[in-house]
C-alpha cells in the first residue's frame, strides 16, 4: 500500500507579504476619502429634505461600506451578513427617504461607538488589560508601572467619550431639529475623535515622565489593535 505523502503549505515569500501589505494600505487609503464623503452628502440631503434617488443611491452606498468594513474586519459568514444587508435595505426602501436616511447613517454611528464601549469598557475588568495599555504595550514595548495608570484612566476617558457620542446623539435626535443631529453625527464625528487624539497627546507629557510618541503608522495600526483586542 503506497502511501501518498503531503508537503506542508508553503510560506508566504517576503514579495507576497509585501505585496499583501501593498494592497491593505491602498484599501484603507481608498476608503478614507469614502468615508469622509458619506458623511457630508447625508448631512446636505438631511438639510435639503430631499427626496430624489439620490437619496436612496445614498443609503445603499453606506449599506455597502458597512459591509466592507465588517467583512474586512470581522470573521463572520459573509453569506449571513449580505442577507443581513438586503434585509435592512429592504426595511430602509419601505421607509420615507428621510427616515431611510436617518437610520442609515445613525443605526452605524450608534453601533461602532457600542461596539468601542463595550470593548473599552470590558478591558477595565479587574484583572483584564485595558486597551490602551494594550496599544503602549503593542508599539512601545512593556509600559511603566506610572504609563500603565495613565493609559488606564484614558481608557476609562474613552468610554465616557463612546457614552457621550451615543447620549448626545440620541437626546438630539429626539429633543432638536433634524439639521443639529445631522451636523453632529455627520459633521463633527471625526472632528470630536481627532480633537480627543489630539488633547491626550498634548497633555500626555504633564502627567506622564518621558512619555512616548505615536508616528503616523502607529495610528494607522490602531483599527488593527481594537480588532485583535476585541477577538480575544
Amino acid at each position: 500500500m503506497r502511501v501518498e505523502s503531503t508537503s506542508p503549505p508553503a510560506a508566504p515569500t517576503p514579495a507576497n507579504t509585501v505585496a499583501r501589505s501593498l494592497w491593505q494600505q491602498a484599501r484603507r487609503l481608498t476608503l478614507i476619502p469614502v468615508m469622509l464623503a458619506l458623511p457630508l452628502a447625508a448631512h446636505s440631503l438631511l438639510r435639503r429634505a430631499s427626496q430624489g434617488p439620490e437619496v436612496t443611491l445614498l443609503i445603499w452606498a453606506q449599506l455597502s461600506l458597512a459591509g466592507i468594513v465588517v467583512c474586512s474586519r470581522f470573521k463572520s459568514p459573509r453569506g449571513y451578513l449580505i442577507a443581513g444587508l438586503v434585509t435592512v435595505g429592504a426595511l430602509l426602501g419601505a421607509c420615507d427617504a428621510e427616515s431611510g436616511l436617518i437610520l442609515s447613517t445613525g443605526i452605524p454611528h450608534t453601533l461602532v461607538y457600542l461596539g468601542l464601549l463595550l470593548v473599552f469598557g470590558r478591558s477595565l475588568r479587574p484583572g483584564g488589560e485595558p486597551v490602551v495599555t494594550y496599544f503602549a504595550r503593542a508599539i512601545h514595548g512593556m509600559p511603566s508601572p506610572d504609563l500603565a495608570r495613565y493609559t488606564r484612566r484614558i481608557t476609562a476617558a474613552w468610554c465616557l467619550f463612546f457614552f457621550l457620542q451615543i447620549l448626545v446623539s440620541g437626546t438630539l435626535l429626539l429633543c432638536a431639529p433634524l439639521g443639529w443631529w445631522s451636523a453632529f453625527v455627520n459633521l463633527l464625528n471625526i472632528p470630536l475623535v481627532l480633537l480627543m487624539l489630539g488633547v491626550e497627546r498634548m497633555t500626555r507629557a504633564w502627567w506622564v515622565a518621558a512619555a512616548p510618541k505615536e508616528n503616523f503608522h502607529d495610528i494607522l495600526r490602531l483599527a488593527d489593535l481594537i480588532r485583535a483586542k476585541a477577538s480575544r
